[in-house]
């Protein structure tokens, strides 16, 4: 006796998952036993399930395997078999098919073979199950004579169930241009460039009847914020609208989460993945974590073993991440990079994109535009944040605007503004607030006087770029003391921050004594600089003129620079007080909370018996609920009866409506003949009434009318019998 892998007879579906777990290998060596047993000798076993599983699970027995004799392997349908098993089945049932239905079946089939789940002749029968389902409602008040399967029902059916694959039908206008999306993004030129020239490739290859182009995978490259997710998206719109793909979605996953915690998971969770980007794309975030640790490696070797999968070759994929830690993932795995075929470089924004697309901002929100002063603050503290690690590009620039927002809606919460419009205090201490959270952190100071320090969140407009005389100089670099590099001035910053804001509780006197100029014991310049200025006019013998001029500019410098510190001082102490009040409206705020709160619960005790009333309403319907249960098993009991005589009844009506429309063209063929024979008595009675007029005519001149038995005049006195009519004149009545 024979085994094969086939389908059917005596089947075990989904047989693979015999292999599996300590019960299934069970069940594997027990159906091997069964295959030597004289008890079951006559009978045939055929295994069905999907080629690369069952495979996996022969190998894993080599005497599962050895014992089956035929192997037959089923292949995928193609549009083309669909589109002739969709005709044989309405064939039969009587229906109608154009070709340009048939051709929309195709190019729906076609989009449905890509998608994760497509069942092959199932689905063909649920597209026509739905299709006359649609018929059935569009016929319903307009009866077709002839039964027709329209495109539009086609259309809709296939809309359907492809809704339930993917959740949600694409709502991307065929009409717009889906590079447009890059519109509100800086920095685009070049993939902007790249993707236009894929997308005339893609469609004059499509124009001119070609094979359908390699889509290829895809790989960006550079820091966050720089658009590469909404790139991703504007991929999957372009594929879309050129019909290359049946959907325009895009599975955004990080690599880590294509990582599992053990051994066999990883590969499993990536197979999954790409399932549901099936039809789509799949965007992996930081995909340089695949080429770190045994199981961030397992789950590349897996995503190259997909790229040149016919299961998953209708998934684009994407790789994002830092230039060098890609490149680095790819010399991990030789064969990665050669199966990606499009590199998308995206550059970091400028301080001059910053600001522009916060100005953008607060143009699409209708705010004010921005004055000179707050594009200046702004661009210092871009000049700083840049410089800071975990910048984000267009994602922090939409951060701080949102934080600027915040900031305003504080400030004019008991003041209402008549337009919106954002002011100097509010983008500054949203720079701030952003700085102290991104700088790095260092322990405070244990003696009781704290040193006062640059702020570099505020920004005077006597300092903006635009107005500085020395152009070569940052912002940031024009307010800094010589000595003092740019990590120190972040730290201090911080430091000063959480002193001078959070202690609510410091005295009055260490305020006092922050508030005062002094120099530290760290600045050993101090007493020499007051010197210098003590002595400004006095100049040495035989000092050269230029060197004596470049003195005194060095000289000016320090004093306008000392003038800005004081005027940055000034707007901390400002921001601090600022700072003081936000909090006692916080407490206060609090307070009121907590009022609003014992009301509250003085209002739960008053419906305190309102709950005990609905207690006792979900006790009613709780008992309802247990009637309804008993109701269903009863149901459930009877189910195999309900559906034969489900399935009875079905059949009956199917018969009563054939009988119906049988009947139906009986009595339209019965009303025409009875029709056709009154038309025809007419007839006949006009032409005796003719025939009289003109063989036998009225002596008064009337006309004759046909009456029982005869024909009288109109006048009622003549009178002609039929039998004389047909006596005398020789006429059939």
């Amino acid at each position: 006796m024979h085994h094969v892998i086939f389908q059917p007879s005596f089947i075990f579906f989904s047989a693979y998952n015999l292999g599996k777990g300590t019960y299934g290998k069970e069940a594997v060596d027990t159906l091997v036993e069964a295959m030597t047993s004289e008890s079951f000798k006559d009978l045939v076993i055929i295994i069905a399930g999907y080629p690369s599983e069952i495979n996996e699970m022969l190998d894993s027995n080599a005497g599962l395997k050895s014992r089956v004799t035929h192997f037959f392997e089923f292949p995928d349908w193609v549009p083309q078999d669909c589109e002739s098993f969709f005709a044989s089945i309405a064939s039969k049932e009587g229906f109608e098919i154009d070709r340009d239905v048939l051709d929309v079946l195709q190019e729906g089939c076609s989009r449905l073979i890509q998608l994760k789940g497509w069942a092959n002749g199932r689905d063909v029968k649920k597209i026509w199950s739905e299709s006359k389902s649609l018929r059935a409602q569009r016929v319903y008040d307009h009866p077709e004579v002839a039964k027709k399967i329209t495109v539009d029902d086609i259309n809709t059916a296939v809309n359907n169930i492809t809704q339930s694959r993917i959740g949600k039908l694409s709502d991307c206008d065929p009409n717009i241009d889906p590079l447009a999306l890059l519109d509100g993004l800086f920095r685009m030129d070049d993939i902007k460039a790249k993707l236009q020239m894929l997308q005339r490739t893609w469609v004059v290859s499509k124009r001119e009847g070609d094979c359908t182009p390699d889509l290829g995978h895809f790989v960006f490259t550079g820091s966050p914020g720089t658009g590469k997710t909404t790139v991703a998206r504007t991929i999957a719109k372009i594929l879309f609208n050129l019909k290359l793909k049946p959907s325009d979605k895009v599975i955004e996953r990080a690599a880590l989460d294509l990582v599992a915690d053990y051994v066999g998971q990883t590969k499993t969770r990536v197979h999954k993945t790409l399932a549901d980007a099936k039809g789509g794309c799949l965007f992996v975030d930081e995909a340089y974590n695949l080429g770190e640790g045994q199981f961030g490696k397992e789950a590349c070797d897996t995503v190259v073993a997909a790229m040149t999968s016919e299961e998953y070759q209708n998934v684009t994929i994407i790789f994002a991440g830092y230039a060098a830690e890609v490149d680095d993932m790819f010399r991990t795995n030789s064969g990665l990079k050669s199966r990606f075929t499009h590199f998308f470089e995206f550059p970091d924004w400028t301080v001059d994109d910053c600001v522009a697309f916060f100005a953008i901002c607060a143009n699409k929100e209708k705010f004010l535009p921005l004055d000179n002063n707050l594009t200046g603050i702004l661009r210092g503290g871009f000049e700083i944040l840049l410089s800071l690690e975990g910048w984000a590009n267009g994602r922090d620039v939409k951060r701080l605007w949102d934080e600027s927002k915040s900031q305003r809606a504080y400030r004019v919460f008991d003041e209402p503004e008549s337009e919106k419009a954002l002011i100097d205090s509010d983008v500054q201490q949203a720079v701030a607030s952003m700085i102290k959270s991104r700088a790095p952190k260092t322990r405070k100071s244990n003696t009781s006087t704290r040193r006062r320090h640059n702020f570099p969140a505020t920004f005077p407009p006597t300092q903006r770029p635009d107005v500085m005389p020395n152009e070569e100089k940052t912002p940031s670099e024009e307010r800094l003391p010589e000595n003092t590099d740019e990590a120190t001035l972040v730290e201090e910053s911080v430091e000063f921050d959480e002193t001078m804001v959070d202690d609510e509780n410091a005295n009055e006197d260490e305020k006092d004594v922050s508030s005062e100029p002094h120099h530290d014991d760290d600045d050993p310049d101090g007493d020499l600089k007051n010197k210098d200025d003590d002595n400004s006019n006095l100049r040495d013998d035989g000092v050269p003129d230029e060197i004596w001029e470049e003195l005194e500019e060095s000289k000016g410098r320090e004093r306008e620079e000392a003038d800005r510190l004081s005027l940055i001082q000034d707007e901390l102490e400002e921001i601090v007080r600022q700072e003081h009040a936000r909090n006692e409206e916080i407490k206060r705020l609090k307070e009121e909370m907590k009022r609003q709160m014992e009301e509250l619960a003085r209002l739960a005790a008053e419906e305190e018996n309102t709950k005990k009333r609905e207690e006792e309403a979900r006790r009613i319907l709780e008992e309802i609920k247990r009637k309804e249960e008993l109701a269903r098993l009863k149901a459930e009991a009877e189910e195999r009866k309900r559906r034969e005589a489900e399935a009875r009844r079905i059949a009956l009506e199917l018969k009563r409506k054939e009988e119906f429309e049988r009947k139906q063209k009986e009595e339209d063929e019965m009303r025409r003949c009875l029709l056709e024979e009154e038309e025809n008595a007419i007839r006949k009675r006009e032409e005796i009434k003719r025939r009289l007029r003109r063989i036998s005519p009225c002596p008064a001149g009337f006309q004759w009318h046909q009456v029982e038995g005869g024909w009288r005049c109109g006048g009622g006195t003549h009178f002609v019998s039929n039998e004389q009519l047909q006596r005398d004149f020789g006429h059939d009545i």
